[in-house]
This record gives C-alpha cells, sequence and structure tokens, in this order.
C-alpha cells in the first residue's frame, strides 16, 4: 500500500498504486469526483520529457481591474477621429459603418496585448 497526502484537500490517503506515476497527481477519490476542487486548484502542464505535473492555475490569472466607461468611450472616439482624419487625408470616402467596425477591431487587439 502506498500512503500519500492529497493535494486538494490535504487528506492522508492510501493507494493500491504509486501516486507519484499518476498524471493527475496525488487527488484523493473523493476530490476526484468533485471535478470543480480538482479543476481551481491544479492543471497538468507538460514537462517537455514525457511526463505532465501537477501546476497551481491560479497563479497564471491576470488580476481583474474595474471597467472604467468613461475612459473607454474616450479611446473609443479617439480610435474613431483618427481612422476618420487619416481616411480623410487619403481622400478615401469609407462608409461610416467600416469605421465603426474598424474601430472596435482596433479597440479588441488592443487589450489581447
Amino acid at each position: 500500500m502506498f500512503e500519500f497526502i492529497c493535494e486538494v484537500c490535504g487528506k492522508k490517503c492510501t493507494s493500491q498504486t504509486d501516486p507519484s506515476t499518476w498524471k493527475q497527481g496525488k487527488i484523493c477519490w473523493d476530490c476526484r469526483k468533485n471535478k470543480t476542487a480538482q479543476a481551481k486548484t491544479s492543471a497538468t502542464q507538460s514537462t517537455g520529457n514525457g511526463y505532465s505535473k501537477a501546476v497551481n492555475i491560479n497563479s497564471y490569472r491576470k488580476p481583474t481591474t474595474e471597467f472604467d466607461l468613461s475612459s473607454y468611450i474616450d479611446e473609443l472616439l479617439t480610435v474613431y477621429q483618427t481612422l476618420k482624419e487619416k481616411a480623410f487625408e487619403a481622400g478615401l470616402d469609407i462608409p461610416e459603418t467600416n469605421l465603426c467596425q474598424w474601430t472596435t477591431s482596433i479597440l479588441i487587439q488592443k487589450d489581447k496585448r
């Protein structure tokens, strides 16, 4: 029999197989049934040598900030006005709908970086 400490609940458990060979980490049967607890605490990550290791996915999350509507609108209008001015300088007649769609696309791409 193998003994191990569950990585999710911290309970001391026993197993007939070696828990160090488990791909999903040292997790007891109760926690395996409760998939939400397992998903919140760890995920597997490839190490490049054919083995996987458990990692804490909470460390990869970015802190969220409150959405500021007024600054978003200011930025939206600035991008739209810039597109409109550049089109006018180039002598292009671009429909308003396209300018609005391009503005949205630019802001989405900006947020991804």
